[in-house]
Order: C-alpha cells, then sequence, then structure tokens
C-alpha cells in the first residue's frame, strides 16, 4: 500500500509580506518570479481571449500600462470592455477608444478584500485626493495604517520635482475604487480634503501658490463651497493648462455667474463657456450663457468697463450663436461687415492699437468663417494676413484665420511654406496666459497634413510622432475631445500605407465625433475611411461612408474641401465604379475654380488613368500646373501622365512607385478572393518592396509576409513577384484583356525593368 501523496498548492501573490515568511516556515516550498508581459505577449494573450489577430496599437499600449503587464489585470481589462459593449471589431483586430476603458468594479473588492475597514476607508482617500503632496494631508492619515499599506504594496511614493508624492500603486485599484465610491462618501472626502487645504494655508493667500490653489479650487467645487472671487478668477486663468476640459467648463460658468466677478472677467468667462461647450459637445451650455451676453453688451454701464478686443469677441460669439442654428451663413457674414463699420467709425472712441485689433479680431472670423463655409478661393483672397509679425497678441488672435491659410496653401501646391506657417503658429499658439489648446492642436494637424500633401512621408511620420509622444503642456484630454492628432494620425498611416491602422483609426474617430465633433471633421475622415476601406476591399462599408461625406457640415474640416473630394474620389476609383472619369473631370473643373493647384492635378491624373489619356487642353493644363508650382507630388503626376499618353513607353512602374512613396496610390486590379491584409501586401509587394521592408510596415512577421504572399499568388493567378506587379500594372482600359499565367508571362518579357 502506497503512502499517501502530499497535497501540493500553487498560488500566485505580489509583494510577499513577512506573514507569509511565517506561514510557510518549515515546509518545502519554490518561489517563481513571473515578470510582466511585453508587448508581443500582451498581444498573444489579449487576442486569444478575444478571438481576434491582433489588439490595436493605441489599446494594447494603454492597458499594458493600466496593468502593468500581469495577465490578470489584462483579462480583467478585456472582459469588463466586453461587457460593457466598448470592444470594437473590425479586419480580425479589437480596439477600444481611449475615453471607453473600463476597470472592473470588483477589481478593488478582489484586491482589498483583506483589508479592514479603516484601510480601505484611507485607500478611498488616497484614490480620491490624490496625487498627495501636500503635508496637511499626509500628516491627517493613520501612520500605523500607512505603514502596513505601504507594506502590502498597495501605496507608493512617486518622485517628482524634488519632492514626494503620494499615489495608490496600481492604476487600476485606484480607477476601480472612484467608481464604487458611494456619492454621500465621496462629498465627505470632498469636504474633508477642502476643509485640510484651507486650513493648512493658516490665512495665508493662495494666489501665490499656483498648485495649492488649483487644488483648494477643484476640490472647493466638488464639495460645493461658496469660493472666493479673486480665487475662482486665479483658477480660472490657469485652468486651459492645468485642469481638464470638465472642470475648466465649470470655472468658466461659475466666473461668468458671480456677483462679485467684473464686467471684463464676466466677459471673458462667457468666451471660455462657449469654446469649453463647443469642445466637449454641450451646444446646450453654449447657449444657455446667450441672454448673460446679451445682458452684458446692451447695459451701457457694464460694456464700458469692456476693453473694445473683448466687445468684438462678444459680439462676433454673440453673432455666432445666434445664427449657427440655423445655417444662415450669408446673415453672418452680412453681421460681421457691419460689425466691422461699427468698429471703423470715427465715433468709436478708442485708441488707435485698440481699434485694430477689434477690427482683426472681426476680420479674422471673416476669413476663416469663409474657409469654414467652403468658400476657398474667397477666403483666401480676402485674408490678406501678412508674415508672421513679431506681436503675439495680434498673431494669437490670427491663429485659427493662419490655420486655414496653411490649408489652403496646401492644396495650392505651396506645401511647404504651409507647413513653415503651420509649425510657426503651433509655437507661438502655447504663448501666453489663456493660451488655448484647441489652436494648437489645429496647428499641430496643419502641420502634419501640409507634409502629408507634399509628399514628405517621413517628416509627417516624425512629425506625428512628436506632436502625440512629446511633453505636455496642456490638459491632455482637449487634444482627445478636439480630435485634431488623432485625425493627423490618421493622415500619416493613409500616407504611408497602413490601411489597416487607417481603418481603426478612421472608425474610432467616426464613433468619437458621433459625441463631440467642434471642428466638423466627420465629413473629412469620412472620406478617408471610405478610401481606407476600398482599398482593403471592404465595398459595402466604403460606400456608407461616401454617404457620410456628401452631407456637409460647416467647419474647419470644409477648409480642407479639396482633400475631402480627392479622397473620395480616390474612393470611387478602388471601387471600380463606372463614373470615375466623370468625376475626376468634374473635381478638376471645381479645384481650378477654388485655385487648388495640387487637387487638380490629382483630379487630372485620375481621368487619364481611368481612360488611358488625357484630351490635348488637359494634357497643356497638368503640364502647366507642375511647372507652376513646387511640388514634387504635382511633377511626379505630370510624369505618369505624360507614361500614359505617350504609347512609346512600355513601363511606368518607377512612376508608379515613386507615387505611392509620395502619398498617391494606385488601385489593385478587381480581386474579391483577398483579404483586406492581403490586398496590403499585395500592393506593396506589386510596387517591387522586399519582405522585410513589408514586415516592417505592417508590424508583422516576415514568415506572415511569406505566406500572405502564396495565397495571393494562387488567388491572383501568378506564379511570382514579377508576374504579380506585371498584374498590378494593368489601367483599366486593359483590363479586358486575359490575366492567365501565359499572358502575363509575355506582358512580363514586355514591361521588364529598365
Amino acid at each position: 500500500m502506497t503512502a499517501p501523496r502530499a497535497p501540493r498548492i500553487i498560488a500566485t501573490a505580489t509583494n510577499l509580506t513577512g506573514a507569509v515568511q511565517t506561514v510557510t516556515r518549515g515546509i518545502p516550498h519554490a518561489k517563481i518570479p513571473i515578470g510582466p508581459l511585453n508587448t508581443f505577449e500582451a498581444n498573444d494573450y489579449l487576442s486569444s481571449l478575444l478571438g481576434v489577430q491582433r489588439i490595436e496599437r493605441s489599446t494594447l499600449t494603454r492597458w499594458l500600462t493600466l496593468s502593468r503587464g500581469k495577465s490578470y489585470a489584462l483579462a480583467a481589462l478585456a472582459m469588463a470592455s466586453v461587457s460593457s459593449g466598448s470592444v470594437q471589431r473590425s479586419n480580425s483586430v479589437a480596439w477600444v477608444a481611449s475615453n471607453n476603458d473600463h476597470v472592473p468594479a470588483d477589481f478593488a473588492e478582489l484586491h482589498t478584500q483583506g483589508c479592514t475597514e479603516a484601510e480601505l476607508w484611507l485607500l478611498e482617500f488616497v484614490a480620491i485626493a490624490e496625487p498627495i503632496t501636500e503635508t496637511t494631508l499626509m500628516r491627517s492619515l493613520d501612520a500605523a495604517l500607512l505603514a502596513q499599506l505601504f507594506e502590502q504594496g498597495f501605496l507608493s511614493w512617486r518622485q517628482s520635482a524634488h519632492q514626494h508624492t503620494l499615489v495608490l500603486t496600481h492604476v487600476m485599484v485606484t480607477d476601480s475604487l472612484r467608481s464604487r465610491i458611494s456619492p454621500p462618501r465621496r462629498h465627505e472626502i470632498y469636504d474633508a480634503v477642502y476643509d485640510l487645504l484651507d486650513e493648512d494655508r493658516q490665512g495665508m493667500d493662495p494666489l501665490h501658490m499656483p498648485d495649492r490653489l488649483i487644488r483648494l479650487v477643484t476640490f472647493g467645487l466638488r464639495a460645493n463651497r461658496r469660493l472666493p472671487q479673486e480665487w475662482l478668477w486665479a483658477a480660472f486663468e490657469l485652468g486651459s493648462k492645468r485642469t481638464d476640459p470638465a472642470l475648466a467648463l465649470q470655472l468658466a460658468q461659475q466666473m461668468s455667474a458671480h456677483p462679485d466677478a467684473t464686467p471684463k472677467q464676466r466677459g471673458v468667462a462667457q468666451l471660455a463657456t462657449i469654446r469649453l461647450a463647443f469642445l466637449l459637445g454641450d451646444e446646450n451650455a453654449a447657449h444657455l450663457v446667450t441672454p448673460a451676453i446679451n445682458r452684458l453688451l446692451d447695459d451701457p454701464s457694464q460694456i464700458a468697463e469692456l476693453d473694445l478686443p473683448l466687445v468684438a469677441s462678444l459680439c462676433v460669439e454673440r453673432i455666432r450663436l445666434q445664427f449657427h442654428e440655423h445655417h444662415i451663413r450669408q446673415r453672418v457674414l452680412e453681421e460681421l461687415d457691419e460689425l466691422t463699420a461699427r468698429f471703423s467709425d470715427e465715433t468709436t472712441h478708442a485708441p488707435a492699437s485698440v481699434k485694430a485689433m477689434a477690427l482683426e479680431i472681426v476680420h479674422t472670423v471673416h476669413t476663416y468663417l469663409l474657409a469654414d463655409f467652403g468658400r476657398i478661393r474667397e477666403a483666401f483672397e480676402g485674408a490678406h494676413l501678412p508674415e508672421v509679425t513679431s506681436d503675439l497678441a495680434i498673431e494669437l488672435i490670427r491663429s485659427p484665420a493662419r490655420g486655414s491659410m496653411a490649408m489652403i496653401l496646401a492644396q495650392q501646391g505651396n506645401t511647404e511654406q504651409a507647413s513653415r506657417l503651420a509649425k510657426q503658429m503651433h509655437s507661438l499658439s502655447q504663448l501666453g496666459p489663456r493660451a488655448r489648446r484647441d489652436y494648437v492642436d489645429l496647428h499641430a494637424f496643419c502641420w502634419v497634413v501640409s507634409n502629408c500633401l507634399g509628399g514628405r512621408s517621413d517628416k509627417a511620420a516624425e512629425v506625428c510622432e512628436s506632436l502625440l509622444n512629446g511633453p505636455v503642456q496642456f490638459a491632455p484630454s482637449e487634444s482627445q475631445h478636439a480630435g485634431f492628432l488623432s485625425t493627423a494620425q490618421l493622415f500619416v498611416s493613409i500616407q504611408t500605407g497602413r490601411w489597416s491602422d487607417a481603418a481603426q483609426q478612421s472608425e474610432q474617430l467616426l464613433q468619437q465625433f458621433k459625441h463631440y465633433d467642434s471642428f466638423a471633421l466627420t465629413q473629412l475622415v469620412a472620406a478617408a475611411r471610405a478610401f481606407v476601406l476600398a482599398v482593403l476591399g471592404e465595398r459595402e462599408g466604403a460606400v456608407e461612408c461616401l454617404r457620410i461625406a456628401e452631407d456637409t457640415h460647416w467647419g474647419f474640416g470644409q477648409t480642407l474641401s479639396g482633400v475631402q473630394r480627392l479622397l473620395a474620389l480616390r474612393a470611387h476609383q478602388w471601387l471600380r465604379e463606372d463614373d470615375v472619369a466623370a468625376l475626376a473631370i468634374g473635381l478638376a473643373a471645381w479645384a481650378r475654380e477654388e485655385g487648388l493647384a495640387l487637387i487638380e492635378p490629382q483630379a487630372l491624373h485620375v481621368t487619364c488613368y481611368e481612360q488611358s489619356g488625357l484630351a490635348a487642353e488637359q494634357q497643356s493644363r497638368a503640364f502647366e500646373i507642375a511647372g507652376n508650382i513646387e511640388s514634387h507630388q504635382a511633377r511626379a503626376l505630370w510624369a505618369h501622365i505624360e507614361g500614359i499618353c505617350d504609347p512609346t513607353i512600355e513601363d511606368d512602374s518607377p512612376e508608379v512607385r515613386l507615387l505611392a512613396e509620395l502619398g498617391v496610390w494606385l488601385p489593385l486590379p478587381p480581386a474579391p478572393g483577398l483579404s483586406a491584409r492581403e490586398r496590403e501586401v499585395a500592393l506593396l509587394a506589386a510596387l517591387g518592396h522586399t519582405t522585410k521592408y513589408i514586415a516592417a510596415r505592417l508590424f508583422v512577421s516576415t514568415r506572415t509576409v511569406e505566406a500572405h504572399l502564396g495565397h495571393i499568388f494562387v488567388k491572383v493567378g501568378v506564379r511570382n513577384r514579377d508576374e504579380l506587379s506585371v498584374w498590378f500594372a494593368r489601367r483599366p482600359s486593359l483590363m479586358a484583356h486575359s490575366a492567365t499565367p501565359a499572358a502575363l508571362n509575355a506582358a512580363s518579357r514586355s514591361h521588364s525593368p529598365r
């Protein structure tokens, strides 16, 4: 009879305390350290959980940061996101929008189930109050409890700016704790924190302590305390860089309605309320402030205390709010003209420099509204904006109009000038006491897009990467709400042929813009998504996005009407629709009328490609444009047009590859059997790129690329890369010919590389 086997216990744990050593004394045991999952391991693990091939990169990065690479925490994030319905899937890729990450409510409960009631109370206090740097808050906490929670790994110190900051160690525990704290308990903590901070100042004025002031005002507002007007105003002044948009909006609303606020403070706060409300998609809050603006502007005693530029800004916003809802665009422009006449009147008592600033405000709004209404040539010709000056106040006023001009210049083919202007304004817009994050991001977007339209793919990617990962100067959530940086990233993905990434980015943006789209980028992104889906062979989705792109909404997105229409045309071209040439001719005529010399040759190129030739007048026009603008893209388009029109030129593959490198992607021949990923690989392979290059571009292994190529050869009916290149080179007029391997062999011999 065999002796009974001793039981074996396998357990996982982190931050082992001394108690574990006591329990295991005298018992054979082994500790096996398990490190956090790296990016590749986390991707494989989450993909298997969610039943997809991979996790979208930004989602994976966020979840790794939140979970610290722990498999259990990753699984908890994934399952909670599935339960909440926030997981999106497309092209075998899963992703979650950045504002939809869900930490399970029971995550904290599971981790803190061994804590006493007093320890749990302290953890909840820190979760609400962190990051805690104030000595008074730390001293209010029980030292013995703190020591115990430090030993258990719940709390840790973070060193920054020569000071220690108390935080919860695990971000997911923090988020989970916050989500399950009851409203009365939450209010109790807000009250306690505010009282402690207020007592600690010992009568000292916090106006000279910005960090303390922001903390006092933040917790005072949350605790529904009546705060001194001076505190609110100072916090409001700091708000654009120190607080999230929702709190900044609350501050602006408080200042706008505060009985002790001066007329000037109320006016400035009203302008901020409108901006932040539209940024957050809260149009109701924007329109609710209209009566307050009317009372201010209609009261002679109050308006006398306002400087003329502030009056001009309030008048402009009143006009925009009055007619925005009904889209009476011409009436808005007429009202602005009347405002210009009013401030130009010699009876207006103000120094000439002040009058000039007020007129600049009205003129700037008039300029970018014309662009927002899609009247591009009119906006450009009426702008009369000089080179960037040394007057920061004037340049901050001109900031939005400068953005419009940068995008118009880029569509005119002056992409280097546009890029330089956008870069300058991106730097300048960050200066000043009330610098606006939306303007900063607007110019960042223009900077990236100018490089994309100029065919400078590497530069566009470099700028985009630096903007997304550079030092944060503002509350980051403003960028998330505006959507400019994410849209810039989408343009880079399209420019560099990362179609799967572009599909996910565009889908995320359209989801976001359903809730707030203060700059009317929906139609631009919808056109981009239509193009991307057409490239990936998803016809139904592309057609639906084209319908969205045609539903015009006025805003900054209309400044890029030429790009939007071009993206839609490319989508139609990749969908192999019969009327593509006619659409291209129409776009070329419109672009010529609007003076968009970079859009016109693109449209003429599509016409030429679809018809295998151009009329003599159209050829002459394309040649004229290529010679008159500084654009590598325009010259490459002309070279390809010349090759198509000249029957003596048999091989145009060098021009085709150059166009792709410049962001102009010619369509694959009909290939309904190819998957989305196979289409990506086929396009790059047909352009002559190596397996290693394709793997790096698509973030897959070389073995995966080779497997895809094997499937592609079989489905297309070719035997190697050379035959694939010949198959790709067939223009619409040649597609009626046989595509058998024998025919492709013959074509391959006649199209050998130069």
